[in-house]
């Protein structure tokens, strides 16, 4: 009788074993290059809408300034402000126009209306995701005569006639939860405006 033998090709054990090692290698490799482009869009994402944040927000400040004759900002216990803005008689009936804005450094800018109900600006101030980790968070707002030294009367006048507003806002990544003390800071973005007040000047 011939005996018939079938023979079997496939891997050995260290070939599978090797196979096995370089799928995973290259199955890690590939998460964390997923998971860095993640963190990298979340970053800039979140920057993106800070610095639209921050812009907005000293633009609409600034242009209430310049028209006001002068302005109050006047600190809370804790991390808020009040700004009172007072603004030239148009009407002429003896009363000046007089507009209040609430600074919240956790929760952001707010105009106080007659009620006393705050109201956000349209842009709104979102530092926390949907998971409530904390995204950014302001850690400084400011206003103030520019620190300019000037030996002109008339130079120095419109300095006391002028202001810098300042704001900075911390950005974190996204490790940082609510009960994190100590976040990972990864930027801080700064943002100014230095605004001549025409009517202050003319007073």
């Amino acid at each position: 009788m011939i005996s018939i033998k079938k023979k079997y090709y496939g891997f050995t054990y260290t070939e599978l074993l090797v196979n096995i090692v370089i799928v995973n290698a290259v199955f890690i490799t590939l998460a964390y290059v997923h998971y860095q482009i993640e963190q990298d869009f979340d970053y800039e994402t979140n920057k993106s809408e800070m610095i639209n944040y921050g812009n907005h927000t000293l633009d609409l400040l600034s242009n209430e300034l310049t028209r006001c004759v002068e302005y109050d900002l006047d600190p809370n216990p804790g991390s808020s402000y009040n700004l009172n803005i007072t603004y030239n008689d148009s009407d002429n009936d003896g009363i000046s126009e007089r507009r209040k804005f609430y600074i919240n450094l956790n929760t952001g800018l707010y105009e106080v209306i007659n009620n006393g109900q705050l109201v956000p600006l349209d842009n709104p101030y979102n530092p926390r995701d949907g998971v409530n980790r904390l995204k950014y968070e302001i850690t400084l707002f400011d206003i103030n005569e520019p620190d300019i030294l000037i030996w002109s009367p008339n130079a120095n006048a419109a300095r006391r006639s002028s202001c810098d507003i300042v704001m900075e806002i911390d950005l974190y990544d996204n490790m940082c939860d609510i009960n994190s003390e100590n976040c990972n800071k990864i930027e801080t973005l700064r943002f100014h405006r230095t605004i001549f007040l025409p009517l202050n000047y003319l007073m």
